[in-house]
């Protein structure tokens, strides 16, 4: 390696060596790629909120509001059916 290249021999000596007969569960390999680009996640995932609900008037509380009113509607016509029986 030449004595002008940015990498030194002791920088690449010092990197992790890959060893496939030690990889950890696909499953918890997944839960630590989530926690190391969490950051990342969280911004996607508040864009993506944000531009489904960019247009409602309601926004964000629409989320909350529509399965209130759908229990709501389908507990009142539960309740009609059980006075006409």
């Amino acid at each position: 390696m030449p004595a002008d290249s940015p990498i030194s021999s002791s920088a690449i000596a010092d990197r992790p060596v890959y060893d496939s007969a030690r990889r950890r569960h696909p499953f918890l390999e997944e839960l630590f790629e989530l926690w190391r680009f969490r950051e990342l996640v969280l911004l996607w995932a508040g864009r993506n909120i944000k531009l489904r609900y960019k247009r409602s008037v309601l926004g964000i509380l629409w989320t909350l509001i529509e399965p209130l009113m759908l229990m709501i509607i389908l507990t009142d016509s539960d309740l009609q059916l059980e006075a006409l029986k």
